[in-house]
């Protein structure tokens, strides 16, 4: 005799739930800021359970930490796969130039929800080894040397920070005759 079935069927293992997770906390950030994040803000965003958030995470700054690599990873490949074509066809200082552009004028809310995960590190020094790793000086060190690499990624982050915090656009014009200055050394 066989004894009768008690347990339920477990649900088919769902892989990408966490991915799921991470991409509705940048949502939340984006739309509301950091302070809103909350598992239960998360969860509601994710269209999962609130337990989902505290089995893949041990805490909010474990949620950032992920969130924050998982938009910089993103963000560092969409900056090298549309700078590429643009240094072979305008040079470093007008690939870069043409790069703020694309950034500050088409892509300006996803550089402010960038820049405000960024600027959350301030007072979490739990993320603040994860954002060190966000630097604009690796989009240049492909097309040239450390050292200038380095002056590029000061002078990009600037003024990308400046159009975040003025809500102002910069277009290529406006910008590459300083880059020039320092990728030509003059």
């Amino acid at each position: 005799m066989s004894l009768p079935q008690t347990r339920a069927k477990r649900r088919p293992n769902d892989p990408a739930r966490r991915q799921r997770i991470i991409e509705a906390a940048a949502r939340v950030v984006a739309e509301h800021g950091v302070d809103a994040l909350t598992f239960r803000a998360v969860a509601d965003a994710a269209k999962v359970p609130l337990g989902s958030t505290t089995y893949y995470f041990a805490d909010k700054d474990d949620l950032l930490v992920s969130t924050i690599r998982t938009i910089r990873e993103r963000n560092e490949k969409s900056f090298h796969d549309l700078l590429q074509p643009l240094v072979a066809e305008h040079g470093l200082a007008g690939g870069l130039a043409a790069l703020v552009e694309e950034v500050t004028v088409r892509q300006h809310p996803q550089l402010i929800l960038e820049y405000g995960l960024y600027l959350s590190t301030l007072h979490r020094p739990a993320l603040r080894k994860e954002i060190a790793q966000w630097r604009m000086d690796a989009v240049a060190r492909p097309y040239c040397d450390d050292q200038t690499a380095r002056l590029l990624g000061f002078t990009l982050e600037g003024i990308l920070l400046q159009s975040v915090m003025e809500d102002v656009m910069f277009f290529a014009t406006d910008v590459e005759p300083m880059l020039a200055k320092i990728t030509d050394g003059k």
